[in-house]
């Protein structure tokens, strides 16, 4: 089996996400993120809805427009090379969550099919803000 490639961006992007925000206080006892949330974050990305995706993301929420359009760009562009090089991403199953920094993080694992057959798991980083689930 060969190993996962992920682009040089999709990994920048990830890891800003992860440095760019903290919870927004003590999550403990809260419950994790549900399927129907997780999915309906990830629909954003792959139908091509960028600009709200980053709205979704809390780490964006104090940034300047400007910011906010070049991150939706970026997801864009990482979206047209996963379409050129894969057929882009048919479908998604959500496969699990793993709860973080005393519940108030999680990170929700899906299996991303594309179109050329190929699967990958992904990771959609979480964090609970303001009484709800946010992508990060």
């Amino acid at each position: 089996m060969m190993p996962n490639k992920r682009s040089p961006l999709f990994i920048l992007l990830i890891s800003f996400l992860l440095a760019a925000c903290s919870p927004g206080g003590k999550g403990e006892g809260l419950q994790p993120p549900t399927a129907d949330e997780v999915m309906a974050y990830y629909e954003l990305y792959r139908s091509g809805n960028y600009a709200d995706y980053v709205k979704a993301m809390q780490s964006c929420d104090d940034k300047p427009a400007d910011f906010c359009k070049q991150m939706a760009d970026a997801l864009k562009q990482h979206a047209a090379r996963i379409k050129a090089e894969k057929g882009g991403a048919v479908s998604a199953e959500f496969l699990r969550t793993e709860m973080h920094a005393e519940h108030s993080a999680a990170d929700a694992y899906l299996s991303v099919t594309y179109g050329d057959s190929t699967k990958e798991e992904i990771i959609l980083p979480l964090v609970f803000w303001q009484d709800k689930w946010r992508l990060k």
